[in-house]
């Protein structure tokens, strides 16, 4: 057994998250837009840095950034940016003792700056 939880129920529960939920934003975005978008879909820096008991996180990740990848191809004037964030402080990260995060305010930011301003 790969992890605790089943595979395939901890990978159906982050891709309603991060892939059917982001498909669903994305969809909704396009019609009421209709024309450019810039998406911002923050992706983890753990698909190049594998750790145990990520593999159904990583896994939707990497499902969530291929579907991106698909968006740019199909939708017109559609542009996606998937910077692989560190792990975050977020209520979810504070419960792992000893290991330190930056504060998700800062990071994000400077990514989205990032997405807005690539020549900076």
């Amino acid at each position: 057994m790969i992890c605790t939880l089943s595979l395939d129920a901890a990978f159906t529960r982050y891709c309603r998250y991060y892939v059917d939920g982001f498909a669903h934003s994305v969809r909704a975005a396009h019609a009421a837009v209709g024309g450019p978008l810039e998406i911002f879909y923050p992706s983890t820096v753990y698909l190049d840095e594998l750790r145990p008991g990520m593999a159904e996180f990583c896994a939707a990740k990497a499902a969530g950034e291929t579907l991106a990848r698909y968006l740019e191809v199909m939708l017109p004037r559609t542009r996606c940016y998937c910077p692989r964030l560190p792990r975050l402080r977020t209520d979810q990260t504070l419960g792992f003792v000893g290991e330190r995060a930056p504060e998700p305010q800062q990071v994000i930011l400077s990514a989205l700056r990032r997405m807005l301003r690539p020549d900076v």
